[in-house]
């Protein structure tokens, strides 16, 4: 399973660290199973077990350090949100709504530079179906397919779909704080 990490250089620059195979995988050779392991961090805190389903009401989308969401992202092609005006949607009223969905999202992208944003959080995501790219803060952009994971280590970046179908990501994002 192909592997994208993102994290930062010297300067604290976005960039991409490493594109292949996961770098551990072992199969049973008896058959039956193999483990590839793609990313890992060790427990700093003790984490509740929540009462009930805490992701029936509303709450930020970022979690605070060491908390954390799984989720999925339907990356729409680019050219359904240029064509909003078409379908008589206001880009800027649902853009409003969208946000308002997700407490803090909308206050991580950037105005100068539309989609691009950073958070504190390590991000696993997995590319369902489709393709999407994913571009740092130096402008490198790799592309992601169905079966492809990618690591998000707190980086700068935007998330674009120039093609025809929708992409779908799934993503476990945990809350973080920056390292030593």
């Amino acid at each position: 399973m192909r592997r994208v990490v993102t994290g930062h250089d010297s300067k604290g620059r976005a960039v991409f660290v490493s594109d292949g195979e996961a770098p551990r995988y072992f199969a049973n050779k008896a058959g039956g199973y193999g483990i590839g392991i793609l990313w890992s961090t060790e427990e700093t805190a003790s984490i509740p077990v929540p009462p009930g389903d805490p992701s029936t009401s509303l709450q930020p989308y970022f979690p605070a350090a060491g908390g954390s969401r799984f989720l999925y992202v339907d990356f729409l092609p680019d050219s359904f949100a240029q064509d909003a005006a078409r379908r008589g949607v206001d880009p800027v009223e649902a853009t409003r709504e969208f946000f308002e969905a997700f407490p803090g999202l909308g206050g991580t992208m950037e105005e100068d530079a539309p989609g691009m944003h950073a958070s504190m959080t390590i991000d696993y995501g997995f590319v369902v179906s489709g393709q999407v790219e994913l571009e740092l803060d130096d402008g490198v952009k790799k592309t992601l397919g169905p079966g492809d994971s990618v690591i998000q280590n707190g980086t700068r970046h935007r998330w674009y779909n120039p093609g025809a179908d929708n992409c779908r990501v799934v993503f476990s994002v945990i809350g973080a704080r920056r390292g030593r």
